[in-house]
């Protein structure tokens, strides 16, 4: 079934067949205020649209970026999707001691946002942070304010209606920079061709690569580990360089007492049990739609690995200039490094592959690719899918069956036992195999 066959009355519909990427534009555009978005038993952040005041206008579905990219893909998509445009590429970190300390990486986003907005060039921009609660959940702001910024820095891996944003956005009197990740970046330009004078009011697209979210139970599931009791306030960090320095661990923090760490392995190993099934089908995880892309350092030789350090990736010309005018305000100490270093580093061909195999998987399970995924998939030819890519959409359409948090729990507890069973058993029959062959 292809997207034309599909009938989608309203974003509701796009949610039921688990193609939504909470993304938040749906509710902003609304004319009626029908639209909540709301959590559901696995961790999904969905639209739930209310009958009564619903006109089935159809806004909800033109900005949705669950299910398309514009209606003309051709003129905004790159000639490779997975890759993008690629003008120039650099590593380094922010010279700021405190941006650089606080930071996930090298803090080089952070730079650039502070930066701008120092030059005047921005007002402010799109931030995400986690805030201290009962569970940890995201809160949504625009702001120029530099400890606001401190605040939201790192990855937050959940759910994050960025797009809820949008009023605002066009409101605002002076340019801000849009700070989002790639299916945020897809809706935006969905909300551009519904609303031209929406662009002016973006000075700079500024994007995050970004493989997969996690559902908001991963951070439930994390928090159990640490034992931090339900109804406990606290500030969550997916990746902290406190405890180990670089990559970072888990840090949970009380309040009231000393900071609980939970290892890195352990976000690693639930990364595959929590993942939503639509980041399966994103063929974007560089977010190629970006001026400024912002990455890990991965696979680059010579990087910092203690403390940490940035890849920025200039997409268009904008970026290449308001990337040199950072560099030469003093704010961040860059050096290049080849594109086929970084395609490489961040394994684009094994991305590819895995899309491909989730593609095949979900169309043979009878379900409907969104519109632009469907066309870089027909495009594509690889061998027989692995089992894996069937399983793990299993796991992510199974989530939302678990009508508690702690038969959840206990489910990823027994599936991760497995999983590692199953790791070890390879390991031991390997050498085996190589015999053989």
């Amino acid at each position: 079934m292809n997207m034309e066959e599909q009938n989608f009355q309203t974003v509701a519909d796009v949610a039921r067949a688990y193609l939504c990427c909470s993304c938040g534009a749906c509710q902003a555009v609304c004319p009626v205020n029908a639209i909540d978005l709301k959590e559901t038993p696995g961790g999904y952040l969905f639209p739930v649209i209310e009958g009564d005041l619903c006109t089935h206008c159809g806004q909800c579905l033109k900005c949705c970026a669950g299910i398309k990219v514009t209606d003309n893909p051709v003129s905004v998509l790159p000639r490779d999707p997975f890759e993008g445009n690629i003008l120039d590429c650099r590593v380094g970190k922010a010279t700021d001691t405190e941006v650089y300390e606080r930071s996930q990486s090298g803090g080089a986003l952070s730079a650039v946002v502070l930066s701008l907005i120092e030059a005047k060039k921005i007002s402010g921009a799109t931030l995400v942070a986690l805030e201290r609660k009962s569970p940890p959940r995201p809160s949504l702001r625009i702001t120029g304010n530099r400890g606001d910024i401190l605040q939201a820095q790192g990855s937050k891996y959940c759910p994050a209606p960025l797009l809820s944003l949008f009023r605002s956005i066009r409101e605002a009197d002076k340019p801000v920079a849009f700070v989002g990740l790639s299916c945020h970046v897809h809706g935006l330009y969905n909300l551009f061709e519904m609303f031209p004078d929406l662009r002016p009011k973006v000075e700079l697209i500024l994007g995050l690569v970004c493989d997969r979210i996690l559902t908001f139970r991963a951070i439930d599931y994390l928090m159990r580990l640490g034992k931090i009791s339900e109804g406990r306030e606290v500030l969550f960090q997916y990746r902290s360089k406190e405890l180990q320095g670089y990559p970072g661990d888990v840090r949970i923090d009380p309040g009231d007492g000393p900071a609980i760490f939970v290892s890195k392995k352990e976000r690693i190993r639930i990364k595959d049990f929590y993942t939503p099934a639509r980041c399966r089908l994103c063929f974007d995880k560089m977010n190629v739609l970006s001026d400024l892309t912002f990455s890990d350092p991965h696979g680059i030789q010579e990087v910092d690995r203690k403390g940490g350090e940035s890849l920025i990736i200039a997409r268009s010309a904008a970026g290449s200039e308001a990337l040199s005018r950072v560099v030469d305000a003093g704010k961040l100490t860059l050096r290049d490094v080849r594109p086929h270093q970084v395609l490489t580093g961040q394994n684009i061909d094994k991305k590819r592959e895995d899309f491909y195999g989730n593609c095949t998987q979900w169309l043979a399970m009878g379900k409907t690719l969104p519109k632009q995924a469907e066309a870089v998939y027909r495009k594509l030819e690889y061998a027989t899918p692995d089992p894996v890519h069937r399983e793990n959409i299993n796991l992510a359409l199974a989530l939302d069956t678990f009508q508690s948090g702690d038969a959840l729990y206990r489910h990823a507890r027994k599936w991760l036992r497995k999983r590692r069973r199953v790791k070890k058993a390879k390991q031991i029959l390997r050498p085996f195999f190589r015999k053989r062959t």
